[in-house]
């Protein structure tokens, strides 16, 4: 996505509306792709364009009158449709990597089981073709309303993005310093979504004459990996506690003794129990109390450098 400083000095519905649309042009790329299954992860691609979309739009929603609240969750529905087909693809990729370890003999079963019932999620979320069609449907929508004319406000889009990256930075913090501790699902979850915020709003910047926010953005990234793998980690400890619950029984009649499933669906969830607080302390690493201060510092530095380039300044 490239930007100019000159978009900093639009009114702030002229230039949402362009940043939008741009991004709208951007998640249609990424549709294209998961059409033609080209690009090494095109799903993966695809739910981060329209989640991109759909966090701008909220973000820049007062600037926006001619989209609503309902193409919002419409966006929503399209990207939560493709979560458990991209949970199946994470959990295994995490089972055939380092959960494999647990695939020994006598823990076998338990480990097929689980593989299979994830196996089995890759082909009970909609196809393809399904999703870019009604993305398409949604975005034809979205860009007949995006060329509609809008009276011009007082603001500047620098002056709004700088009030927006201020506001999302004291909400990432504030649900930092709420996570609970490594088992605290919800609360990691709602703090890695801020983070996700706060880095969609902080991309548009990057061409832009905004002090450090290449090296900020690459920070949040970090940040936003260690949070995933997180919440990865919570979302299959619920899978394995589930396909426990649900093991069929040892069968130990003849003439074929069934192997019991639970030592291997134990085994992971020791494993990965391990897997997430190691997540949980990188992320504790990453971003105690001094490193939060210094990302208020940077958010500040990059607010006023908009603000600056929005005034024309040097």
């Amino acid at each position: 996505m490239q930007r100019g400083d000159r978009m900093l000095t639009l009114p702030a519905e002229e230039g949402a509306r362009q940043l939008v649309l741009i991004l709208l042009a951007d998640a249609e790329t990424a549709a294209t792709r998961l059409a033609r299954a080209t690009g090494a992860e095109p799903l993966h691609d695809f739910r981060v364009a329209v989640r991109r979309l759909r966090s701008l739009m909220r973000a820049l929603r007062p600037w926006l009158p001619h989209l609503k609240r309902r193409h919002e969750r419409r966006l929503g529905r399209l990207a939560r449709s493709t979560n458990q087909v991209r949970d199946a693809q994470v959990h295994l990729a995490w089972l055939r990597g380092p959960g494999r370890q647990v695939a020994i003999a006598s823990r076998r079963a338990g480990y097929e089981l689980v593989v299979s019932r994830l196996e089995t999620r890759l082909h009970q979320g909609p196809l393809a073709t399904e999703l870019v069609e009604r993305f398409r449907r949604l975005g034809t929508k979205l860009t007949r309303r995006l060329h509609r004319s809008v009276p011009a406000g007082p603001d500047a889009l620098g002056v709004v993005m700088a009030k927006l990256l201020r506001a999302q930075r004291e909400a990432f913090t504030t649900r930092m310093a709420l996570v609970g501790g490594a088992a605290d699902q919800e609360g990691a979850h709602r703090a890695r979504i801020e983070g996700k915020r706060l880095r969609y709003l902080l991309e548009p910047t990057r061409s832009w004459r905004s002090a450090g926010a290449r090296r900020l953005l690459a920070r949040l990234k970090d940040a936003q990996t260690a949070l995933g793998e997180l919440h990865d980690a919570h979302v299959l400890s619920v899978e394995l506690a589930d396909a426990l619950s649900s093991a069929p029984e040892t069968k130990t009649r003849r003439p074929v003794p069934q192997a019991d499933p639970r030592p291997g669906i134990v085994a992971l969830a020791v494993r990965l129990t391990r897997h997430r607080n190691a997540m949980h302390a990188a992320v504790e690493r990453q971003w105690r109390a001094s490193e939060m201060a210094q990302l208020a510092q940077d958010v500040e530095a990059v607010a006023a450098a908009l603000e600056t380039a929005t005034r024309g300044e040097t």
